[in-house]
């Protein structure tokens, strides 16, 4: 992560901010850096949709509100979030060893008036860099940008609702903040209601930070639908089948951070801690597997984590940075999956075990100036993994070492066009329920390089070129039938990526992105092989139009039309999926203490949200078969939501 320290300078008032940089810019081309005037012009409702600001990035929400999304980016499936690691603050969110996924990321717990800033990064470049960093990371900051008193609240089309209260004293620094929201929705077609409530408490003073986040929601989710069901007119696009699925998801994370400045020296010291409850019900395969209960599922973990960081900085000089930092966390947690039957009644117990998690991370790095057009950044990660599971079969343990070295060039740095070159390694620590009693257990290395130009030709023109490649040593992917992630292989990803932004007016911005990634295996547990990556993305296409703070007769606005295009993508079997593309308008709308906010989605219409293969059987009037068919996760209908606020 690039050392950016936040505090308050010891002869300063509590209100006043000191941001101090450790480092000048960006290490790569593709890095995005967003403050709350670009986040306020993104057609984004939730934490989530905010990553979509990274080109080559999309989302696949399989039709619900409540359950982390499908991440997809550079050619990565990086499912629930083993492959795109993202923190608060420093704090880690990923959760490793999850029931449904390793690395699971879910960011519903980040309220998204409480986002002051984000940075996205594709690859594992930086030193800093931990565990499951290997398509990219993403770092949120938090802070309530208006100050005073805010109520408000909403209606949207699909049947939601929101209610929100925000709070901060008006001479205090945005990381002074209390908040409160209630957000609820029918979805617009069967089974796709959801009830969130989120609460966030912040406390900043000169070089203490502190922050409370929590989170309680409920949901619902449609499944799949087959799609000759769809095309035979059996089932209507969002519909659901008599089958389970929904969940509840729990969670509270709180930090504590003290940062200092002294000279040429800066350091930042924390300790965070977090508490978890996850259930879900799933059933994607129907009555293929047994006739009489279903294939549905249960799977429920509970259980706490925590860790602490310290990182410091020291500059020698223009010419010279040095920086480095220790990172620990720890997870325990019990979880259990179970058969369940139409009912959501438990049937058979199938899995139950404690899992312990840990690891231990150490890194150095520094920036060098030794020519004036030369900038250089390197450095390196030192890691070591501990895991165990206990169960009714017995107990196992394992630990893995991970060392993964990290370095970038920038040519012309001060110039308006710079070239870029940035390598490293990430890695993906193994999975808990994946040990076989091994005392060493095997990490997925991911070794990455990506080459790149920026230029801003043009006060009101800029735009960056950007060639990519990645090897994977065990690439995951999902298994439908098990309802786990299984390891499949070694793969290679190469890629191009552009992006163009035009400023058309001082308040008005359009851009393009275009990303394109080829992903094969190198070689399967079969043997060699040249196969696609199944489900990986090979095009997305995004076209982006910004307004900033346009005054229209009393109003200030600020809004942005967002359009996208995934092309079709490698199935098993020999399938592909179709393309499919969506546009959304967001509006934010200013007078005096008064605001509002309109957000209009999917005004496409557009239905097909994921496309899978397997064997399934929902009807069970017919003799099941165990031939692979195309089955269809499907998007929202289109929805307009109307919110209105008021600060005091």
């Amino acid at each position: 992560m690039c050392l950016l320290l936040t505090i308050v300078a010891a002869h300063a008032e509590p209100s006043e901010e000191l941001t101090v940089e450790g480092q000048s810019a960006p290490s790569t081309a593709a890095t995005v850096v967003l403050d709350r005037e670009d986040i306020d012009t993104l057609p984004a409702r939730s934490a989530q949709d905010l990553l979509e600001a990274l080109p080559g990035l999309h989302l696949s929400s399989h039709g619900g509100h409540g359950k982390a999304p499908q991440y997809f980016l550079r050619g990565f499936d990086a499912v629930h979030g083993a492959d795109l690691a993202a923190q608060v603050e420093g704090v880690p969110l990923n959760e490793p060893s999850q029931i449904h996924g390793h690395g699971y990321l879910d960011l519903h717990l980040l309220p998204p008036r409480l986002i002051s800033g984000l940075e996205l990064r594709p690859g594992p470049f930086q030193p800093s860099d931990g565990d499951l960093a290997v398509a990219g990371i993403a770092s949120f900051r938090l802070g309530l940008e208006q100050p005073g008193l805010w109520l408000g609240g909403g209606l949207g089309t699909d049947g939601s609702g929101r209610q929100q209260l925000a709070w901060r004293p008006k001479n205090a620094a945005a990381g002074n903040f209390a908040l409160a929201e209630l957000d609820a929705g029918g979805g617009g077609g069967s089974r796709r209601w959801w009830r969130q409530a989120r609460v966030g408490l912040g406390l900043q003073g000169r070089n203490l930070r502190a922050w409370l986040l929590a989170m309680d929601s409920r949901y619902a989710s449609p499944g799949v639908l087959r799609a000759d069901d769809l095309q035979a007119g059996q089932v209507d696009a969002l519909d659901a089948y008599p089958v389970v699925g929904g969940g509840r998801s729990r969670r509270v994370m709180g930090a504590l951070t003290l940062s200092g400045l002294s000279g040429r020296a800066r350091g930042e010291a924390g300790l965070w801690a977090g508490a978890r409850g996850f259930a879900v019900e799933q059933n994607y395969s129907g009555f293929l597997v047994d006739p009489q209960h279903g294939d549905g599922s249960r799977q429920a973990q509970h259980g706490l984590a925590g860790g602490g960081r310290a990182e410091a900085a020291v500059s020698l000089g223009r010419k010279a940075t040095i920086e480095g930092g220790i990172q620990v966390r720890a997870d325990s947690h019990h979880q259990v999956e179970q058969g369940i039957d139409l009912q959501g009644e438990t049937w058979e117990d199938r899995y139950a075990a404690e899992i312990r998690q840990a690891e231990l991370g150490v890194w150095a790095g520094a920036r060098l100036r030794p020519v004036e057009p030369v900038e250089l950044r390197g450095g390196g990660r030192l890691a070591r993994l501990g895991l165990s599971r206990i169960e009714e079969e017995g107990a196992w343990s394992a630990w893995a070492p991970v060392f993964v070295p990290r370095g970038s060039m920038t040519l012309f740095p001060d110039r308006k066009t710079r070239l870029l070159v940035a390598a490293g390694r990430g890695y993906r620590s193994p999975e808990a329920r994946g040990l076989g009693g091994a005392e060493r257990a095997p990490v997925t290395l991911a070794d990455a390089v990506e080459f790149g130009v920026a230029s801003e030709p043009h006060p009101r023109w800029s735009g960056q070129l950007v060639g990519f490649a990645t090897r994977v040593d065990n690439e995951v992917v999902f298994d439908h039938l098990e309802a786990r992630f299984v390891a499949t292989g070694a793969t290679r990803r190469l890629g191009l990526e552009l992006v163009n932004e035009l400023r058309v007016a001082p308040w008005a911005e359009l851009e393009a992105q275009l990303t394109l990634a080829d992903g094969a295996y190198s070689r399967t547990l079969l043997g060699e092989s040249t196969a696609p990556i199944p489900y990986a993305p090979r095009l997305m296409a995004v076209g982006l139009a910004r307004v900033v703070e346009q005054r229209l007769a009393q109003w200030s606005w600020t809004g942005g039309l967002r359009g996208w295009l995934l092309g079709p993508r490698p199935l098993p079997g020999g399938f592909a999926s179709r393309s499919t593309g969506g546009l959304d308008l967001s509006l934010h709308l200013d007078r005096d203490a008064w605001s509002v906010d309109l957000d209009l989605e999917n005004l496409l219409g557009a239905q097909r949200d994921g496309e899978f293969v397997f064997a399934s059987a929902f009807d069970r009037q017919h003799p099941a078969s165990e031939l692979p068919v195309l089955h269809l996760t499907m998007g929202g209908p289109r929805v307009a939501r109307l919110e209105v606020g008021r600060v005091f």
